[in-house]
């Protein structure tokens, strides 16, 4: 994969971002899940592009780390409650 085209998926909304995979094998988008996964910054985009993968398959090539993600990508988000900080009054 080309780095511009790494730039342009960084960029790119989630839902475009996976959009724009469609030309790639299934191999390669499971490596490109992986790789992506694996980085805090993009592990929203990592399990997106999981998500049009056989899971079986995700297992068979990455183990655990395939069947993790394999299930997580699966299941549905639950939004998390934003956590604010109580003010101190004097």
């Amino acid at each position: 994969m080309s780095l511009d085209r790494l730039g342009t998926l960084y960029r790119a909304e989630i839902g475009e971002a996976v959009d724009t995979l469609s030309d790639l094998s299934e191999g390669q988008r499971m490596e490109l899940a992986f790789f992506c996964y694996g980085r805090a910054h993009l592990r929203s985009l990592g399990m997106a592009i999981a998500a049009t993968c056989d899971a079986t398959r995700l297992t068979r090539r990455a183990g655990a780390l395939g069947q993790v993600l394999a299930t997580q990508c699966r299941e549905p988000r639950i939004p998390r409650a934003k956590i604010t900080l109580a003010g101190t009054r004097h």
